[in-house]
């Protein structure tokens, strides 16, 4: 049987037709329009639309049970979905699809599901990755959400009204503490500031909003700056009604910005009947400090603004040595600096970042970003120590934060915690391109590789020079041998020559046409790595057990160094240490390698697993091949006995 769900096509077998129903109310509540077989036209034939419906669906979604193995019907209609790259399947009652569909990830949902069931979640967010984020049914649009339900505030940029156009970063400064405030709480769901601030001007439509970001209420205003004399006027929209739950016009001094942010903050959080923790004010704040943070974060934190960020904060802090946002920006604008344009000073400048960050936390010990930098300083081995300080960050951290934290997870081998750490952050920020690229990615690494190119292809059609959103895709489809989307993304008009673009071209031609010309050179280029930097690159390592060169790759690993990863002095490996992708979906083939555990060992990771009791993911996937535990047992045994 089938239910078809808007862009949702539901399959069944008849006996589970009770929780099918269910699950499509689920969907439904999401803001997806449902069609049910129930609803088909008496003058057609039952296979005519099952075809027309399976052909026009985003997502089929095939719920397998017992009943649904037998049936021939859920086998037909999962085979077709699988052709077209569009199945996401669950067990309903712990019964394993059949052949091919147990080659493809499916999860175990027993329904009804709780709030914090990581496998509903993980099946919702595959459906998202195909179908893209839910709009609005005619119903939704016309009735308030629930009142149980946690509402969604977007605050977007306010609208500069001075004749100075430099002003436009201190409109922006406004709202962004408006809505660091407002989600420091914990009360109310805050969209993300990249999300959030893309919508100006004649954009500022609240159906629109609403649709895109799932918003149910919108904070919208104007600043209109005159000598040391501020106007602000500021109006929450619900989206559904569209009506004004509160407008207020608020003339200050400029050195009273703070105390104007928080009480439009405290009128928010009444008009939804919330109550908003007050926020840390440790110190009033000098204007001129403001304005020099403001300026500096008006640049997007990007390395190659970082020099410039460095300076701009460090005369605002001189001139406002209590103000704890600024000393956290300047933390991170000094690490993105070194790590990126100036590496050889990174040991000579990490005092200064320490300073920095923890100067923050003493002023204001919620000062999330600074718990961030404190992270990033450590060397990239300090695993426990790392992950103590961005736990510490969490708390009213915003999406920023959920991406390190994702980050990290997925770093250690916690493929389906980074999952759900990502798509917290991707759910309130949709339209921040980093986060929608890690957001496809680790779609991917937690199997829905189709859902992930569907999502890295909405990206691109919003950020279509975003060389991530390119390469990401290209090597991961080549990783994984599927060709059709690998040519599908060549076919891109890029310019395949620019240093963006070509290491992923060539490691999608080393991958599809390794001839023994070709492997050679790349083994000889990987030695002289080894003899000018130490070690060598993990992706090249990734990519020869990808083409049967496991025996290369794990030699080429035995000769390398990774004193980098512990160096507490020097600068932290660059990209070619990038440990996440020792985790990701196109490594498997040097996973099932016992040796691979060898590998993690020396760097570092088999220590931070044991002391922890927290494994990776892949101790489930290596089972069928070796026993991973007991092989981390077994090396450590060998290590202590040596000491």
């Amino acid at each position: 049987m089938v239910l078809f769900l808007g862009e949702i096509f539901l399959s069944y077998a008849r006996p589970q037709a009770e929780v099918a129903h269910a699950i499509a109310d689920a969907l439904r509540a999401t803001g997806r329009d449902v069609w049910r077989d129930d609803e088909l036209p008496p003058n057609r034939a039952y296979a005519e639309v099952i075809e027309e419906r399976l052909s026009d669906a985003s997502a089929v979604l095939v719920l397998w049970s017992a009943a649904a193995v037998q049936s021939q019907w859920v086998r037909a209609e999962a085979d077709f979905a699988r052709n077209a790259g569009k199945l996401v399947q669950l067990s309903l009652d712990g019964a394993v699809p059949p052949l091919p569909f147990n080659q493809i990830q499916c999860e175990h949902v027993s329904w009804p599901p709780t709030a914090h069931d990581k496998a509903w979640r993980k099946v919702t967010a595959a459906i998202a990755g195909l179908c893209g984020a839910p709009a609005l049914s005619r119903a939704a649009a016309a009735e308030p959400p629930p009142a149980a339900s946690k509402p969604m505030l977007a605050v977007l940029a306010f609208d500069n009204l001075s004749d100075d156009v430099e002003i436009g970063y201190f409109s922006d400064g406004v709202a962004e503490d408006i809505l660091q405030a407002v989600s420091r709480a914990g009360y109310i769901q805050v969209a993300g500031r990249m999300s959030s601030f893309r919508y100006r001007g004649a954009d500022k439509a609240v159906a629109r909003i609403a649709a895109e970001l799932g918003a149910t209420h919108v904070l919208d205003g104007s600043v209109r700056r005159g000598g040391n004399r501020v106007r602000v006027s500021a109006s929450l929209i619900e989206c559904a009604s569209h009506a004004v739950l509160w407008s207020e016009r608020f003339d200050r001094e400029i050195a009273d910005v703070f105390a104007l942010q928080d009480e439009i903050s405290q009128a928010v959080a009444a008009a939804l009947e919330l109550p908003l923790a007050a926020p840390n004010r440790s110190a009033r704040v000098d204007p001129r400090a403001y304005d020099l943070y403001l300026k500096a974060r008006s640049l997007g934190g990007v390395p190659a603004d970082a020099a410039e960020c460095v300076s701009l904060l460090e005369q605002a802090v001189a001139i406002a040595p209590g103000y704890a946002a600024a000393w956290a920006a300047l933390a991170i604008a000094i690490i993105l600096h070194t790590r990126y344009q100036k590496r050889d000073r990174f040991g000579a400048r990490r005092p200064a970042m320490i300073a920095a960050a923890e100067r923050a936390i003493a002023i204001d010990p919620t000062t999330s970003l600074a718990y961030v930098a404190l992270s990033e300083i450590q060397p990239l081995g300090a695993y426990a120590i790392r992950e103590e300080l961005l736990v510490q960050s969490i708390p009213g951290g915003g999406s920023e934060v959920l991406k390190y934290v994702a980050d990290f997870a997925q770093a250690v081998g916690r493929n389906a915690e980074s999952f759900e750490l990502i798509s917290r952050a991707y759910a309130s920020d949709p339209l921040n391109r980093l986060i929608a690229n890690n957001y496809a990615m680790a779609l991917a690494d937690t199997g829905f590789l189709s859902g992930a190119f569907q999502s890295f292809a909405a990206a691109r059609a919003i950020w279509p020079d975003f060389d991530w959103l390119v390469t990401a895709p290209l090597i991961t489809a080549a990783l994984t041998g599927d060709w059709a989307e690998a040519d599908r993304l060549l076919a891109l008009p890029v310019d395949w020559q620019d240093r963006r673009y070509a290491p992923a071209v060539t490691t999608t031609l080393m991958v599809r046409e390794p001839t023994k010309e070709r492997l050679a050179m790349f083994v000889a280029n990987a030695w002289k790595r080894i003899e000018t930097k130490g070690a060598v690159s993990l992706s090249w390592l990734m990519i020869l057990c990808t083409v049967g060169e496991a025996d290369s790759a794990f030699a080429l690993a035995d000769a390398s160094s990774f004193a980098a990863v512990f160096d507490l002095d020097g600068a932290p490996p660059d990209d070619h240490m990038l440990l996440g992708i020792l985790f990701g979906c196109g490594n498997a083939p040097m996973r099932r390698d016992p040796r691979f555990v060898g590998l993690c060992a020396r760097l570092g990771l088999v220590d931070y697993w044991r002391t922890t009791g927290r494994w990776p993911d892949c101790v489930a996937e290596t089972a069928p091949f070796y026993d991973f535990r007991a092989e981390a047992a077994r090396l450590a045994l060998i290590t202590e006995s040596s000491e």
